[in-house]
């Protein structure tokens, strides 16, 4: 399945989301997950509409045709700063997009902005319906006496059937060890698809400090 469609005002923005949510529906999606999944599509079509021009959206399974795929291209000027963008209650007329970014990652399992330069901007959104369900209750509390808590852990679920757990066990309970556990959790969140192997081997190599980290996938 594979629907292309070019959007010229937000008219046609509209009925682009709601038939995308109907497809979401038949796909198997939830009211409630189809309408997240349309709300993502609304809000970054609607903007793309605004301030750019040669709207296109396209729809179609994702690989493992466990979830949706929707692809959206402009040629507008492309958003200046991404991280500000994504921040809620930011918007800027200058930009092909900008506000409700923040509310489109909320509303999809993945987001990505693939190119945002002077010739347009493309964003990838996806949303499984086959997510693994745990039951699981990680918590990880600091020593009374020390300011800092360098134990933490990480949980992500990806391609609707795919899972990344892990426990990291930092060095000492001062500001360095935490500050090292969490530039281990945003290597986490960055690499999270490389093979178990090569994460391992990437956030811990052999001259590393005496953090120990466990991981496994499912």
């Amino acid at each position: 399945m594979s629907l292309v469609f070019h959007i010229l005002d937000e008219i046609e923005a509209y009925q682009c989301a709601r038939q995308i949510n109907e497809i979401a529906k038949e796909f198997g999606f939830s009211q409630f997950d189809a309408g997240m999944f349309s709300i993502a599509v609304t809000e970054i079509v609607i903007n793309s509409i605004r301030y750019a021009k040669d709207v296109k959206v396209s729809c179609r399974y994702t690989q493992n045709n466990k979830g949706l795929e929707v692809y959206i291209e402009d040629k507008g000027k492309g958003i200046k700063n991404i991280q500000h963008s994504l921040q809620d209650g930011n918007s800027s007329t200058k930009d092909s997009l900008g506000f409700g970014l923040g509310a489109a990652k909320r509303s999809v399992d993945e987001f990505l902005i693939e190119k945002s330069d002077a010739s347009g901007t493309s964003i990838v959104l996806r949303k499984y319906i086959d997510e693994p369900r745990y039951e699981y209750s990680p918590i990880s509390v600091k020593k009374e006496a020390n300011q800092f808590n360098s134990d933490a852990y990480f949980i992500k679920h990806y391609d609707g059937d795919k899972s990344l757990f892990a426990i990291i066990d930092g060095s000492g309970d001062d500001l360095p060890a935490y500050k090292t556990v969490q530039s281990v959790k945003g290597l986490l969140l960055e690499e999270y698809r490389l093979p178990l192997e090569d994460i391992v081997r990437y956030i811990n190599p052999p001259q590393s400090s005496k953090n120990s980290i466990l991981i496994f996938e499912r």
